[in-house]
C-alpha cells in the first residue's frame, strides 16, 4: 500500500480533526486484502473509489479514497475526509 504525499497529509489533517480517523483508517486494511472494492472508475477497473461512512457519534469522518491497483501494490491517489452525515454508526 502506497500513500501519496497529499494522501499522508490529508490523513493527519484528519487525524487531528477527528478523534476516530485511525480506526476509520481500516480502509487501508479493506483495500489491502481486497483490491478491488469499491467501484470501478476505469474499464479495466485499475483505478477504483471507494468510500466509508463515519458518524459523528464515535467522531469518525466520512472518507473517500480513489486507488490504482498495480502490479505489485494498491496506490492511494487521493483521500476526502469530511463530517460525517450520519449521526450515529450503523444509521443513516
Amino acid at each position: 500500500m502506497v500513500l501519496s504525499t497529499s494522501v499522508r497529509q490529508s490523513l493527519e489533517s484528519a487525524c487531528d480533526k477527528w478523534a476516530g480517523t485511525e480506526i476509520a483508517w481500516v480502509i487501508e486494511w479493506v483495500m489491502s486484502h481486497n483490491s478491488h472494492v469499491g467501484r470501478p472508475l476505469n474499464e479495466s477497473g485499475s483505478l477504483r473509489a471507494f468510500i466509508y461512512d463515519g458518524a459523528n457519534s464515535i467522531n469518525q469522518p466520512d472518507i473517500e479514497v480513489t486507488y490504482m491497483v498495480e502490479v505489485y501494490e494498491i496506490v492511494v491517489k487521493t483521500a476526502e475526509f469530511n463530517d460525517a452525515k450520519a449521526h450515529y454508526a450503523g444509521k443513516g
